[in-house]
């Protein structure tokens, strides 16, 4: 009987512990030049890259960011180079580049996106959007419009409760057209999405029942039953809960 209290005792502690909780769903560095990001765009030449031409972003140590590159004919990051952080313009009318990520929220409300970045450009003609899809990519709905930024400049931005407790994309988009270049190219970097975990752990493994013998004092020893309680929750990067 002791052994059962106990148990429930460890299930009706862990569980508090573990709902509730601001976890991160998504976090990307872009330390790893082979960029995850899904990127597409018009009829170019801008795209995203992740290389180190933009720089590091100023809260974590580190050489490379994800930014919005021309390409080129050489290797490098000056004039020309195929890394270099810059932008030209659309060949004629508007064009856009747009670096995606898929965010598992199945699991997690009150989500927030926060990261790094700078750009240059002209509002309403060259201009960065953090935009999200709740399609799988079909289309796109502006969250908001970066303001103009020369430095690393860090940013929250809340996410609609209807990206809440499922999966979505969200992602970088920079609108140009065949105007005006000025100023320096988008640059993201430290990209974190994170959540509040409130829906209960599934209970996967329980230790199993057994008898114990009382003394004189009705009291008994139980060994040490930690690892014994398994609980499941995909809102953590390790999966299960050990207790």
């Amino acid at each position: 009987m002791l052994q059962k209290l106990l148990s429930l005792f460890l299930i009706c502690w862990s569980i508090p512990a573990v709902v509730g909780q601001n976890f991160s769903l998504y976090e990307n560095d872009f330390e790893s030049t082979s960029n995850t990001w899904i990127t597409s765009f018009s009829s170019g030449p801008n795209e995203w890259i992740a290389f180190s031409c933009a720089g590091n972003g100023d809260l974590y140590p580190g050489a490379n960011s994800m930014y919005i590159s021309p390409g080129g004919t050489v290797d490098g990051c000056g004039p020309g180079g195929k890394e270099q952080h810059a932008y030209d313009n659309a060949a004629s009318g508007l064009g856009f580049a747009l670096a995606q990520q898929t965010i598992d929220a199945t699991c997690a409300g009150t989500l927030t996106a926060a990261f790094e970045y700078k750009t240059g450009g002209v509002l309403g003609e060259d201009f960065l959007e953090l935009v999200y899809s709740l399609d799988n990519g079909g289309s796109w709905i502006p969250l908001q419009t970066l303001p103009i930024a020369n430095n690393w400049t860090p940013l929250s931005i809340p996410l609609p409760p209807t990206t809440y407790f499922t999966e979505f994309q969200i992602g970088f988009r920079f609108n140009f057209n065949d105007l005006n270049v000025i100023g320096i190219a988008p640059a993201i970097d430290n990209f974190v999405v994170t959540g509040i975990d409130t829906q209960d752990p599934v209970i996967s493994t329980c230790v199993a029942s057994s008898n114990v013998n009382l003394d004189n004092n009705c009291s008994a020893f139980v060994g040490d039953m930690t690892g014994t309680l398994f609980a499941n929750d995909n809102c953590t990067a390790s999966g299960d809960l050990i207790i």
